[in-house]
């Protein structure tokens, strides 16, 4: 017998292999709160979100109902967990400069901890950067928002 594993909903639709459907695109969905079972009842239109235009709604929509046998067969041995829980929930960060660590693996960082990467704007919660004296568009945009900016360092020490 097999033990039921658990795994995000964000890794498991990745894994279908859906063109143009990675765990990041799967997230935006995850973030608005939605749900596999929503996903299914979704039209292409309500696919459409920020971040999510109808080129890709539309993989998903596709997506979704070309593997739906094989993704209820799935779920006999995968529990999904549908929201990523951690010290990052309900906060958003954006990496600007350049960084000592990968950018990829800092954006993992904040996303296995339940954030989100998000571009600068009035809801961003942190925008991490190289230098604080820079006078890049993002760091002047995040000034002017009164965005919280942080230090490489300071990032990972949270």
């Amino acid at each position: 017998l097999h033990s039921v594993k658990e795994i995000t909903l964000d890794i498991f639709l990745s894994a279908l292999s859906i063109p143009m459907i990675g765990s990041s695109t799967i997230r935006l969905l995850m973030d608005k709160g939605y749900k596999l079972n929503d996903l299914y009842n979704l039209s292409i239109k309500e696919l459409e979100i920020d971040g999510i235009g109808p080129i890709k709604a539309e993989f998903i929509f596709n997506g979704l109902k070309e593997n739906r046998i094989l993704i209820d067969e799935l779920l006999n041995f995968i529990k999904i967990k549908e929201k990523i829980e951690g010290k990052f929930s309900g906060k958003s960060f954006c990496f600007t400069g350049a960084m000592k660590n990968k950018r990829a693996d800092l954006e993992k960082i904040v996303t296995d901890h339940g954030g989100t990467i998000k571009s600068v704007n009035k809801n961003l919660s942190y925008l991490v950067v190289d230098d604080f004296e820079s006078t890049t568009s993002k760091i002047v945009s995040a000034k002017k928002l009164g965005i919280k900016l942080l230090l490489e360092d300071e990032f990972l020490k949270l």
